[in-house]
């Protein structure tokens, strides 16, 4: 059981995401030599995947164009790239063998308040997911894919499907994808260590989809290359830049108005440790991000910093 606190609210658990059950909560068995399975709130093969070849470790900082799971991490034309977690999913691990590991999720026609990440209600959600992790030597290679059905959702705030994406400049515009959308996922990442640093690189694409009009969509799609390794015995630092883009029809009408459905956008973020211990250690992260204009929005920009300390018990 996994919780995340909130220690600025009235309430320590939290009065959004659902309080204290806004992370992973599962039960599995596991048989050495043949795999492991578990059911619960569990992440997606594709969040896994990034945990392995994401050269900022998914820090939750503005900068990065992969891991990109709410507004908090970039303005409204980089966010959710990806869903994170199932809610009431089945996962089966695979034990490695020949280098090659499999991973598999699956969830039937649950409320699932994790995916979207967003105000809006989603019910009648039924996902599945597939990953597949090869390792040899210095060598990591993940592929990756989430497939998602969101067959019933409320409101008319903005989601990461709503076309064309949300703009503080223009206003809310209402989801035209509709109330019954697809999405679906691929990702692919590799690193290799080089013994003085690490090298990364990652692919990922996400398409949403009206389940009732396959014209009408938006596909995401980013890259990024990154480096992580030891300056000193007790610094580690690392440095990532991607680009990315926003892809649709080449237009939406929207009441009387008429939008375009494409943009681009780029990021990058650079960080440090400083290690005082194996457990402990000092950190400093900044990012930054930038989206091109298009028929809806104007061109944006954000950047943040964190520095902090950081103790694993």
């Amino acid at each position: 059981m996994e919780f995340a606190l909130a220690p600025t609210q009235s309430a320590l658990s939290g009065d959004a995401n659902t309080g204290l059950a806004n992370r992973q909560t599962f039960v599995g068995l596991a048989q050495k030599g043949i795999g492991q399975f578990a059911i619960g709130t569990q992440y997606t093969p594709v969040h896994l995947a990034v945990g392995r070849t994401d050269p900022g470790q998914q820090n939750n900082m503005i900068g990065s164009v992969i891991y990109t799971t709410n507004a908090s991490q970039g303005n409204g034309q980089t966010s959710s790239s990806y869903q994170v977690r199932y809610n009431n999913a089945l996962t089966l691990q695979t034990e490695r063998m020949a280098g090659f590991q499999a991973y598999g999720i699956y969830n039937n026609n649950n409320s699932n308040a994790n995916d979207p990440a967003t105000v809006q209600t989603v019910t009648n959600n039924q996902a599945l997911g597939l990953g597949l992790n090869f390792v040899w030597n210095n060598l990591n290679v993940d592929y990756a894919i989430n497939s998602s059905k969101q067959t019933t959702i409320t409101g008319v705030t903005n989601t990461a499907a709503a076309l064309p994406p949300n703009s503080a400049t223009i206003g809310t515009i209402a989801n035209v994808l509709g109330t019954s959308i697809g999405v679906l996922t691929n990702y692919a990442g590799a690193t290799y260590d080089f013994g003085i640093l690490k090298a990364y690189v990652s692919y990922i694409n996400t398409k949403y989809t009206s389940n009732l009009n396959s014209n009408v969509y938006i596909s995401r799609s980013a890259q990024q290359i990154g480096v992580r390794g030891f300056v000193t015995k007790t610094i580690e630092g690392w440095a990532s830049a991607g680009n990315g883009s926003y892809r649709g029809p080449n237009s939406v009408t929207v009441g009387t108005s008429v939008y375009s459905t494409s943009a681009d956008f780029t990021g990058y973020q650079v960080g440090a440790n400083y290690w005082l211990s194996k457990r402990t250690n000092m950190y400093a992260i900044f990012g930054s991000t930038q989206s091109s204009t298009n028929g809806s929005i104007a061109a944006e920009g954000a950047s943040s910093y964190g520095i902090g300390v950081r103790h694993t018990f």
